[in-house]
């Protein structure tokens, strides 16, 4: 029987089977938005927007082999629970958590058995056994960690006290939906399990700290006549490495936008990227146009109000025998590995899919860079969407960029906008600006006609740049 065939079968059992679950559905892959695997998959079972369970459709003998699974697709923040191979008649099903393999003759059967939820009293058992995972996990992660001029070890006690068994077991969830557990009903409350563990392994930047963004002439000129900063889309980052790093830590075989819930998460990304170096050479040749251009100052004031709009400094990985080696992603790696082997159940970290964006790769660490992160929900800041007549509508707009020349989206923020967690202060013109007299006095004539009286303008002290 071959695929469409196949198809058309299951089609009409499963979706009529189906009609008992709620918000769940039976999609052919072509008519899915929830491709979030590799092309080795004919079909999904979708549940309230979780992806539960993909499907191959194969000739499969009667016995079944582990190597049958071997193509069963990775995913490595957002799991999905089961991989079918089926040829219509017989449904061989792998189970992720536990790596068990079950064989059902009947549609209904396999239905009944992917939608089971646990009881209360096995959830409660699972939890505290998660909950002893995890801290023996953590435990001794940091007994054997040696590194003592890592964040890692200055916080190391407040992380383990955070990943208490009972600290843990008063916060784990279970998602009946997806069938996996996370730390985060409510993704966007700043104050919760998961999101305080990640505010732990990211450098806050203090108010008043001066913060440096190195650009050409132009974008400075274009920020002061707009009275604003342009964010880019996460795709169109200098480093273009960085897009899926986190990813392919865990997981080295990811493969970023390769399907649509990727590109979607990626475009609601926007970045504006600064650094605490002033007057710095490497800057100057790397972004402020080989000293061309001009460094705009600004000083950090209070933000954060709402998990889509954060300022931190980025947290680099370190240098292991010419290998770039990221402990902070490791420990969040050996907690998910940990409870998948023991427990046989998956743990979900839900709001990575925002803090990724503050993890790079060693060689970026020279440049002791600060990010502003703004994460969209259609036309609203994550978790500003919730506030009850909001005014505040971004509007996301579409260009090319300069470098690579991508077809990428971007943000306009008002200064005038008071969730902006910097102000402009100063103006910093490269040594080799064009007419950098003539400049200088007609750029600070420009901030006296604007009433922009708050900003200083200053030549680079380098003066021996070649």
């Amino acid at each position: 029987m071959n695929r469409e065939k196949i198809f058309m079968k299951l089609k009409l059992e499963i979706r009529d089977l189906l009609k008992l679950y709620p918000e769940s559905s039976f999609e052919r892959e072509t008519n899915s938005i929830y491709e979030d695997f590799r092309k080795t998959h004919d079909a999904l079972i979708v549940n309230h927007k979780q992806v539960l369970a993909i499907f191959c459709f194969k000739n499969i003998s009667i016995e079944t082999f582990n190597s049958d699974f071997s193509d069963a697709p990775n995913s490595s923040i957002y799991d999905y629970k089961f991989y079918i191979i089926t040829d219509g008649s017989l449904f061989k099903v792998l189970n992720r958590n536990s790596s068990e393999i079950s064989e059902f003759e009947e549609a209904g059967a396999l239905i009944n058995s992917l939608m089971l939820v646990p009881s209360e009293k096995e959830l409660t058992n699972t939890i505290r056994e998660i909950a002893h995972t995890i801290h023996k996990t953590v435990s001794n992660y940091f007994r054997y960690f040696e590194i003592k001029s890592h964040l890692l070890t200055k916080i190391r006690n407040k992380v383990i006290e955070h990943f208490s068994e009972n600290n843990i077991t008063r916060n784990i969830l279970y998602h009946k939906h997806g069938q996996y557990f996370h730390f985060a009903a409510n993704t966007n409350d700043l104050s919760n399990f998961e999101n305080t563990f990640f505010q732990m392994l990211l450098k806050k930047v203090d108010s008043e700290t001066l913060l440096y963004r190195y650009c050409d002439i132009e974008s400075m000129f274009s920020t002061l006549s707009n009275n604003s900063i342009r964010l880019n889309g996460i795709a169109a980052m200098n480093d273009i490495s960085e897009v899926g790093y986190v990813e392919r830590y865990i997981d080295r075989d990811h493969i970023m936008m390769k399907n649509k819930r990727d590109v979607n998460r990626i475009n609601d990304k926007f970045i504006y990227s600064s650094t605490v170096l002033k007057d710095d050479l490497m800057h100057w040749r790397l972004y402020g146009d080989d000293s061309k251009g001009a460094c705009l100052t600004f000083k950090a004031k209070g933000g954060g109000n709402y998990f889509g709009i954060q300022l931190k400094k980025v947290n680099y990985g370190i240098e292991r025998d010419g290998l770039n080696y990221h402990p902070e992603l490791e420990l969040v790696s050996k907690i998910r590995e940990a409870v998948k082997k023991i427990n046989k159940e998956s743990i979900q970290f839900r709001t990575l899919n925002v803090w990724k964006h503050f993890f790079k790769s060693y060689e970026y660490r020279l440049e002791q860079e600060v990010r502003l992160l703004i994460s969209l929900r259609g036309s609203f800041i994550l978790g500003e969407h919730l506030k009850e007549n909001n005014n505040n509508i971004i509007k996301k707009s579409w260009g090319l960029t300069k470098s690579y020349k991508i077809l990428n989206p971007f943000i306009i923020f008002s200064f005038e906008n008071k969730e902006l967690p910097l102000e402009l202060v100063e103006i910093t013109l490269g040594n080799k600006c064009p007419e950098i007299e003539t400049n200088k006095k007609q750029l600070e004539e420009y901030l006296i006609n604007h009433t922009i009286n708050t900003i200083v303008v200053n030549k680079s002290k380098i003066d021996n740049y070649r």
